[in-house]
């Protein structure tokens, strides 16, 4: 009896989200910083995101986690999701934000040269869609100095932010 009590409480908390904990995703994107967040993460755990973007592999690596691992995802009130942020919190589960958080989209750019890569622009809305991101999205600038600007309420009704 109390070996199968056991095993009952363990696979409770080893399946309960109530354990679950949160991991800070704030600055840059790198490759190596992503490294060390997809150390810390577990299936269930919820990321708060402050970051204004950066490299856009190292984004989609931890996209494909998130979305693998159930994951939810929060941009504080005062919190900006920029570049290639957008991409990996467009694939929480559950995907918060604060009334006053702002969104911030661009066609991916040409490290090297500065230039929009226009390409890898219809994978990122192919991307953004597979996630539950409205295809009303397609609202991305044409060019580079060109930023949407997505305030909290466009970003539900574009359902980037799908919870309250």
């Amino acid at each position: 009896m109390k070996r199968a009590l056991l095993i009952v409480v363990l696979l409770f908390s080893l399946t309960n989200p109530v354990y679950a904990k949160t991991v800070n995703v704030v600055g840059k994107i790198t490759p190596k910083y992503i490294e060390s967040v997809l150390r810390e993460l577990e299936p269930g755990d919820t990321i708060h995101v402050n970051s204004r973007g950066g490299d856009v592999a190292a984004a989609f690596k931890l996209a494909q986690f998130i979305r693998k691992n159930d994951i939810n995802i929060h941009l504080h009130s005062t919190g900006l999701c920029r570049s290639a942020c957008v991409l990996f919190f467009a694939c929480g589960v559950k995907r918060t934000a604060g009334k006053r958080a702002q969104f911030f989209i661009h066609p991916p750019i040409v490290r090297e040269t500065g230039n929009p890569y226009f390409a890898l622009t219809f994978w990122l809305y192919y991307e953004l869609i597979e996630c539950g991101v409205s295809p009303d999205i397609k609202l991305l600038p044409p060019t580079r100095d060109d930023v949407l600007i997505v305030p909290y309420e466009l970003a539900g009704k574009l359902n980037l932010v799908n919870e309250d």
